[in-house]
């Protein structure tokens, strides 16, 4: 999840928000939707419209933020995901 943040830090102007937007919604897996809005949101990045419809959408379920950890964690009712990692150390990594 680190590195995936990172990448959209980093990234900001140079991702073409329409053709992401579009592959997520071709996407069948919900969590892969579920983990994009939710670093969005923990990072501050840019927030729209499309990301509430989106959210809107999401199954019940409740996967794990990262799929490498513990099946285990806080369930995030925003997002349906299992905060299976510390947040502050995604942030950490990405910022300093």
């Amino acid at each position: 999840m680190i590195e995936i943040g990172k990448a959209l830090y980093e990234s900001g102007e140079k991702i073409d928000n329409q053709k992401l937007l579009d592959y997520l919604n071709l996407n069948k897996t919900e969590a892969t939707k579920k983990r994009y809005l939710f670093l969005v949101e923990l990072l501050g990045l840019k927030w729209t419209k499309q990301y509430d419809e989106m959210l809107k959408k999401i199954g019940p379920s409740f996967p794990v933020l990262d799929t490498s950890g513990p099946d285990q964690g806080r369930k995030d009712s925003k997002f349906g995901l299992k905060i299976n990692i510390d947040t502050v150390t995604i942030k950490n990594s990405i910022f300093t």
